[in-house]
């Protein structure tokens, strides 16, 4: 895998002109110790929290303080051992990635990094090797996200040329099924790839849970020949959308489990006042709020004691996160009907909004609306699984050792 193929696109570079404070408030955000400071496309140096703490005056521009950086980079075309080695001979957390003509392409960083080594070190051979060769005996043609592609290389024997792809725009039209190999991570990524355009999704199951990836890797010639036979149905799966006026996640404004408003490092609850379309519904003293779709009712909201909800529910449910008072309980909602979040607290640091596992840092400005996506994820089933089955064995109700 090469290093232009690592770049998290949720790290921002600094420029000369932002403050430390804002660095040190990023640093916290992104849980990072260094940034990279970017003028106008070049890249300048990397600084690091230390050297923020060492500034007199945290409030003042970075320029006034730093007039050279240490450099360490990575050329994108760098296999991903070469960047661990420049991680740990300079003992960062953050690597540039530049060009051919040393121009700044964005960063990687270490918790990234690893995230995907481990994913590529779970691949299990003989069983990716089946699915390629299963699509291979089928007819069937197929195209490849390329990172995934990296991971491949010298491992499996792929029977047919394959055509790759990097964004959602180079699939639409082209494909009639996506294949999610991983886990419910894995699957819960898929969104950002399908979008509105109403393509299946299989999830073949690799990791360990797996609620979304119901498919068990051993099983996968057998439901690939159901798919083949057109001997499968579709469950569709609501999905979520936040606005805000400040556009906080751009385009990727979307969840399929959950979002999250939660405090950010501080002992100090806070509250998050709630509304259900034009009725106020409660103001929560808590560590934080779920608002979660049927699908991510058996998530993060079920470890916070929420109930579970069958897809198709066509509800939400409002999970608070350790409330102050203990008779305040989980509630579901219609989802057809926003739900407006405004959130205070105590501290200066901000509250951390997450929509599935992308995070933002907000202030108590910022008015949260959710509502229910105008379009829905088509999840792959054949008729062996159903959601039931998947809750009763997954969750192993009515096991017994006596049995």
């Amino acid at each position: 895998m090469r290093a232009d193929q690592l770049i998290s696109e949720m790290i921002p570079p600094l420029r000369f002109s932002e403050t430390g404070e804002k660095a040190l408030n990023w640093m916290n955000e992104f849980r990072v110790s260094h940034l990279p400071i970017v003028e106008k496309g070049e890249y300048i140096g990397l600084i690091s929290e230390n050297d923020i703490y060492d500034m007199p005056d945290p409030s003042k521009k970075l320029k006034d303080h730093f007039a050279a950086l240490p450099r360490p980079f990575i050329y994108s075309d760098r296999h991903v051992y070469e960047l661990m080695k420049v991680i740990a001979d300079h003992k960062i957390t953050v690597v540039p990635v530049l060009d051919e003509k040393n121009e700044y392409l964005g960063c990687t960083d270490l918790l990234y990094l690893m995230s995907q080594i481990t994913a590529i070190n779970s691949i299990n051979e003989p069983n990716i090797q089946e699915l390629f060769t299963t699509m291979h005996a089928l007819g069937w043609s197929y195209m490849i996200y390329e990172p995934f592609n990296e991971s491949l290389k010298n491992r499996i024997n792929i029977l047919s040329e394959p055509v790759f792809f990097n964004r959602h725009e180079e699939i639409w039209g082209k494909i009639d099924l996506l294949i999610s190999i991983g886990g419910d991570g894995t699957f819960l990524e898929t969104i950002h790839i399908i979008r509105d355009s109403g393509i299946p999704v299989l999830g073949v199951n690799t990791g360990r849970l797996g609620f979304l990836a119901s498919t068990h890797k051993d099983e996968i010639k057998e439901v690939l020949q159901y798919i083949h036979d057109d001997k499968y149905r579709l469950q569709n799966r609501s999905v979520l959308t936040l606005e805000t006026k400040e556009k906080l996640f751009g385009e990727n404004n979307f969840a399929l489990n959950e979002l999250t408003v939660h405090k950010k490092d501080s002992s100090s609850m806070i509250t998050i006042h709630a509304y259900f379309g034009d009725l106020y519904l409660n103001s929560y003293w808590a560590d934080g709020l779920i608002v979660a779709t049927p699908t991510g009712s058996t998530a993060y909201s079920l470890s916070c004691g929420g109930p579970i909800m069958v897809p198709g529910s066509r509800s939400f449910v409002i999970t608070p996160i350790a409330p102050h008072n203990l008779n305040v309980r989980p509630i579901c909602v219609p989802d057809d009907r926003p739900i407006t979040l405004r959130v205070e607290g105590r501290g200066s640091e901000g509250f951390l909004c997450t929509l599935d596992s992308k995070s933002v840092t907000i202030d108590s400005t910022v008015e949260l609306v959710i509502r229910r996506a105008n379009f829905d994820l088509n999840v792959v089933q054949t008729d062996k699984q159903n959601f039931l089955n998947t809750i009763r064995n997954k969750m192993m109700w009515g096991s017994d050792s006596r049995n």
